[in-house]
């Protein structure tokens, strides 16, 4: 069907129902999205789809689904770096869960993994001896998200330390 709707859009890119066929284009990808422990490149293709809606098709009425699923794209991507800093992690490879969980913090900071990321890098940063970055990013956490389970742990965490 994606081949379809990318025909149908090169050729009228301006029709009335382009808007349509650029969100069933974007649904088509969004429909096949895989388990966050494997390839997320359907996701990836989704957001992409999505975003191009929202910016070329900005009256259309497909215009907040699109927003809502590029949020659930982008926070699926998160997780997806999150489980791979905790594989890397859970693997004795801190700086590689490092290098992925600041990836997280940069390119998705509004999504709901940031909680954990930040308590996972607060772990990074005890494993490599860096007490007080760690005891620092559990502070903000549990004063940033205290409210959620991560904010508890950090909690929890940061009492153990005194």
């Amino acid at each position: 069907a994606a081949r379809e709707f990318e025909a149908f859009l090169s050729f009228f890119p301006r029709h009335q129902i382009a808007d349509l066929a650029q969100f069933r284009l974007a649904m088509s990808y969004y429909d096949q999205l895989k388990p966050v422990e494997q390839d997320q490149g359907l996701t990836q293709k989704a957001l992409d789809q999505f975003r191009k809606l929202v910016k070329e098709y900005p009256q259309s009425r497909y215009f907040p689904d699109s927003l809502s699923k590029i949020d659930v794209c982008r926070g699926r991507l998160a997780q997806k770096e999150l489980w791979v800093a905790s594989y890397y992690f859970n693997q004795g490879n801190p700086s590689a869960a490092r290098q992925r969980l600041e990836l997280v913090l940069k390119d998705y900071p509004r999504t709901l993994v940031i909680p954990e990321t930040l308590f996972l890098l607060a772990e990074v940063n005890f494993y490599e001896g860096k007490k007080d970055e760690a005891v620092e990013m559990l502070r903000r956490l549990s004063v940033e998200y205290g409210f959620t389970e991560w904010g508890r742990r950090a909690a929890v965490r940061l009492r153990a330390q005194r």
